[in-house]
């Protein structure tokens, strides 16, 4: 009777979380990206296939316009990406000023040191052998 409760509610955490919990590292999400840059990349888009509509012709008016929208979508993205390590570079100086060193080893953790991908109970990291054998129990009964 306790094993079948004991599945149901893994069970339904595994589905909760796989429905709800974002799976990303903390560098897929794209740095500070701003509405300026989202209408740059669509002018971008845009113009490269009008471009390919047209057949690639180089040294055109249409190619002229191609790589101006490319140009400015570079460097906005390049403006964007100097002002968020201006950013996180002010929030580590303005941590070690205020002698905060909890916020600075956050901030620097938070941006500089990957993370572990994987939880480990008792030195196994297969989620299907952790949750089907007693390992999970044992691990949380100490707590």
């Amino acid at each position: 009777m306790v094993d079948s409760i004991y599945n149901y509610i893994v069970t339904v955490l595994n589905n909760a979380a796989h429905m709800y919990v974002h799976r990303r590292h903390k560098d897929f999400y794209k740095f500070s990206w701003s509405d300026e840059l989202t209408i740059a990349k669509a002018a971008s888009v845009e113009s490269n296939n009008v471009w390919k509509a047209v057949g690639k012709p180089r040294q055109s008016l249409v190619d002229d316009k191609r790589n101006k929208c490319r140009l400015t979508y570079r460097q906005l993205i390049h403006e964007e990406e100097k002002r968020e390590k201006l950013a996180y570079t002010n929030d580590l100086h303005d941590a070690l000023l205020r002698k905060d060193a909890k916020r600075f080893w956050n901030s620097w953790r938070s941006k500089f040191e990957p993370s572990s991908s994987c939880s480990q109970v008792e030195g196994c990291v297969d989620e299907n052998m952790i949750t089907g054998t007693d390992k999970f129990v044992q691990y949380f009964c100490r707590f």
